[in-house]
């Protein structure tokens, strides 16, 4: 497997305890003109059993796929690590417009928890900076994970089966922000799903023509106001690193 980094975290949603983050060269597919992997060039070969022991030496409590790996060494990885007797939850950050059908395939196989990236509720917006129509297929994978992923399982105040969703805040588009979290309620409130709110974006070098507050850091105002909406449309908030300093 192509991996461009891999390391420990404590400074993910606490659900995931301490995390094992790996990057596949793969990305997510969106090609965010923002996202601070975009450029995927450098990556080391990494073995299903290499990715495995490595797992079982940190002693994390999840491994945190950013990005969709090969399905087969991904299924090897996480058999090699539970023969290993690791209990870590292997957890899949996508970009929330997966395909139902690699939902249906990889949920058991090569991951337990699916962790939907909600960047957009602003067609416009998505439309301007990924250069694709994003909210409608967001609303089909979110639809699809609703008929197939199990209530969510917490042991021990970890995360091990199910649903956590993430949206990070992009400064300066308080509006796309107020629509993510609308586009993502009806599903936290019918299954309970939670969801980290975060603000650690990383500005973009360079100047992106009319998003120049993509240059900035997110504000401490912005935050607030991007729990207040949550919290006003009975969306369940997850612990985690905001992402302030």
């Amino acid at each position: 497997m192509r991996i461009i980094k891999r390391y420990i975290s404590l400074a993910e949603e606490t659900l995931l305890g301490a995390a094992a983050i790996v990057y596949p060269q793969s990305d997510c597919g969106l090609r965010c003109k923002f996202c601070a992997l975009i450029d995927r060039g450098d990556a080391e070969d990494a073995s299903p059993k290499e990715l495995a022991v490595w797992l079982e030496r940190t002693g994390a409590d999840s491994l945190l796929w950013c990005g969709a790996p090969e399905e087969g060494e991904a299924i090897a990885t996480r058999r090699r690590a539970r023969g290993l007797g690791v209990q870590a939850a292997f957890v899949f950050k996508g970009s929330g417009t997966e395909n139902p059908g690699m939902l249906a395939r990889g949920f058991g196989a090569w991951f337990d928890v699916y962790l939907p990236d909600i960047k957009f509720g602003n067609t416009a917006v998505a439309l301007e900076l990924c250069g694709r129509e994003y909210v409608d297929r967001c609303a089909r994978t979110l639809c699809a994970a609703e008929e197939l992923l199990p209530e969510n399982i917490i042991a021990g105040g970890l995360l091990k089966r199910g649903l956590l969703a993430r949206h990070l805040i992009l400064p300066g588009l308080a509006g796309n922000t107020e629509r993510a979290i609308e586009l993502f309620a009806p599903y936290a409130r019918r299954r309970g799903w939670p969801l980290h709110i975060n603000a650690a974006y990383a500005p973009v070098r360079g100047h992106i023509p009319g998003f120049e507050t993509l240059s900035r850091l997110v504000s401490r105002e912005e935050y607030d106001r991007a729990v207040s909406s949550a919290r006003n449309l009975g969306v369940q908030l997850a612990d985690g690193d905001a992402g302030f300093a």
